[in-house]
């Protein structure tokens, strides 16, 4: 290899001349491999130039041993020069070397201290020359040497600054944009990102590094420029709108951009790349959006309700003919186990309802609507909701089915002599799902017995009742009520004390001896279904179905009055 200063072959490795004392171009050489996958780092700089260092001060030193071979023949020669004329030029000779050792003294010193800045001075004397040109190559080369080291300390400092000076940042937010398309209130935010003038102004700007990342992204660009790969690898996937799935934004609403790029992106950005991205998170206020017209949409949509209280079924039906309201979705949160007072709210998806004005460019408003439940048929819930002639039509089929049975015992010398409304338990449903309800009337009943031939003539009284259910009230007024009704199967005895063949007669009348025993079976016995009010009045305050008396206690034909309250009704015996 030649000194491309003086053309004098040099030794190889070495960083300088041996002739001029020129600094030499380092040659270029490779890091190691480095085990990491895409994340390794590159082997640090401070390494490479360590293991550098270490090689020129191995060829520093077989430079200065060979330097040392070279000296004794050289000042041979100059001695062998000096030999033909010392006789003559001695004393000259001598004023000569004694006048040039302060100046030697100089050179050694500013030669060494060449040494100790910049490297190793290297110096060469042919064969055949004089000793003072010699000493003006080695003065030339110290003074190149030291100039050389100081080019070298300069050309070291230019690029360390070059290094921490070569990383430029690329500020996204002057690329990035908010769009917004909809209506007013239904509006939808797009992000935009300036493709093409990011391209432009840094395609020529960002190149693939030579660490082993930058390597491995180099591949996986295949050939792409690096620009295009850094927006397809790290920016078009790491920004994202916090309203990108809302489709009811207005005008003056924010939108937030985030980035998702972590610490490990710019890492890997600034060692693949050069570069250094600034990204902070953005807020845009939505703008331009343009009012839209609305129409009702429950206008043409009605609430229908079907069944009864508690057990309601309630649906929407469109009076619109068209398809231009059925393209809405519209659900209600209710559907089943309604009664009256309650509310079920029909809702629009809104999800449609974007798809909805992109088509007709007109606007459902409101998207939800409240039903209040109201005229269901229902079930009377107490006594006091029972219509007054339904009550009335009650009492009268109690009373006529009492007095048909105390006809069958008339050949028994039985009749019926009155009957006294105390009051009714009312009954109603309380397990969830099941509707319906009971009243029992209750009676107090007087019957007569008369055995003529023994002049036998007395009244024995005893309790009745009427079981009615599932009273219903319809929304016009009306009521319906099951057919059919129940009266007791229990009977209770009356021992008349009258003996026939020597046996006493005993009449058997179906009812109870106490009202204790009427409310066991008709009420206390569907405790677990219903819930009971008990409206019994016994004692005179209730009211009597027939005035009538014993006649041993009136003394007036055999028959006598039962006192009754102001409001007593009187039914006429069969």
């Amino acid at each position: 290899m030649k000194c491309k200063n003086c053309g004098e072959e040099i030794q190889e490795n070495a960083r300088f001349c041996q002739n001029c004392g020129a600094a030499l171009p380092p040659e270029p050489s490779e890091g190691k491999e480095e085990d990491a996958a895409l994340r390794s780092e590159a082997q640090a700089p401070e390494e490479m130039e360590k293991k550098e260092g270490q090689g020129s001060g191995e060829t520093a030193e077989k430079d200065s041993a060979a330097e040392e071979k070279q000296e004794p023949e050289n000042t041979e020669a100059e001695g062998q020069k000096a030999g033909e004329g010392k006789d003559a030029e001695k004393p000259e000779v001598q004023q000569k070397e004694n006048s040039e050792k302060p100046e030697r003294q100089q050179k050694e010193n500013a030669a060494k201290a060449a040494q100790e800045e910049g490297g190793t001075s290297y110096q060469t004397v042919k064969s055949g020359e004089s000793g003072e040109p010699g000493k003006k190559k080695r003065t030339a080369l110290f003074l190149g040497i030291g100039i050389g080291a100081v080019l070298l300390l300069v050309l070291v400092v230019g690029i360390a600054l070059m290094l921490t000076g070569k990383t430029k940042t690329i500020d996204l937010s002057t690329y990035t944009s908010v769009s917004y398309e909809g209506y007013n209130g239904y509006g939808k935010a797009e992000l935009q990102f300036d493709r093409e003038r990011f391209l432009s102004d840094w395609r020529k700007k960002i190149r693939f590094g030579r660490g082993r990342l930058a390597r491995s992204y180099k591949r996986a660009a295949r050939g792409d420029d690096p620009a295009d790969f850094l927006y397809e690898r790290f920016l078009e996937v790491s920004a994202d709108l916090d309203t990108k799935e809302r489709t009811d934004l207005k005008n003056g609403d924010s939108v937030q951009l985030h980035w998702s790029l972590d610490k490990d992106d710019d890492r890997d950005i600034r060692k693949t790349f050069g570069v250094k991205l600034k990204h902070e998170d953005q807020s845009f206020t939505v703008e331009g959006l343009e009012e839209i017209r609305t129409f009702d949409p429950f206008a043409q949509i009605e609430l229908r309700l079907d069944g009864t209280s508690p057990n309601g079924r309630a649906s929407l039906e469109i009076q619109d003919d068209s398809n231009f309201i059925r393209e809405l979705t519209i659900e209600l949160d209710k559907r089943d186990d309604l009664k009256n007072g309650d509310s079920v709210t029909a809702s629009i998806d809104e999800e449609r309802v974007s798809y909805f004005i992109q088509k007709h460019g007109i606007a459902p408003s409101p998207l939800k609507k409240e039903y209040k439940i109201e005229n269901l048929a229902a079930y009377a819930e107490k006594d006091s909701e029972v219509p007054e002639e339904l009550l009335e039509k009650m009492k009268k089929d109690t009373v006529d089915k009492l007095q048909a049975e105390l006809a069958w015992q008339s050949n028994s010398g039985v009749s019926y002599s009155g009957a006294e409304y105390i009051g009714n338990y009312f009954l109603n449903a309380k397990k969830e799902g099941r509707s319906g309800n009971r009243m029992v009337l209750v009676y107090k009943v007087t019957a007569n017995v008369k055995f003529p031939e023994a002049g036998f003539d007395q009244n024995f009284n005893y309790y009745y009742y009427g079981s009615f259910s599932q009273i219903l009230l319809k929304p016009d007024g009306s009521y319906s009520i099951d057919s059919y009704f129940s009266t007791p199967t229990n009977y209770v005895q009356f021992d008349t004390g009258v003996k026939f063949l020597g046996i006493s007669r005993i009449l058997d009348f179906n009812g109870f001896q106490t009202l204790e025993e009427l409310k066991t079976e008709a009420v206390t016995r569907g405790v677990d279904s219903y819930t009971v009010e008990e409206h019994i009045n016994e004692g005179g305050s209730g009211e009597s179905a027939q005035e009538s008396a014993s006649a041993a206690e009136s003394g007036e034909g055999g028959e006598s009055e039962a006192a009754g309250s102001s409001e007593a009704e009187t039914t006429a015996a069969a």
